[in-house]
């Protein structure tokens, strides 16, 4: 798990096998909203990331 200064940025949920998978945001919530920002038009997202 990995954290920034607005919440978890990274998490992966281990099974009782030891398999992992990373967990992605519901596309709603305003992490989802950016991570797909992010990944569509990654410059606009630097523009934004300060604000």
């Amino acid at each position: 798990m990995r954290m920034n200064a607005f919440g978890l940025k990274r998490c992966r949920c281990v099974t009782a096998e030891g398999t992992e998978h990373q967990l992605v945001p519901d596309r709603d919530s305003a992490g989802g909203c950016r991570a797909h920002l992010d990944r569509e038009h990654p410059a606009l997202s630097r523009l934004l990331g300060p604000l």
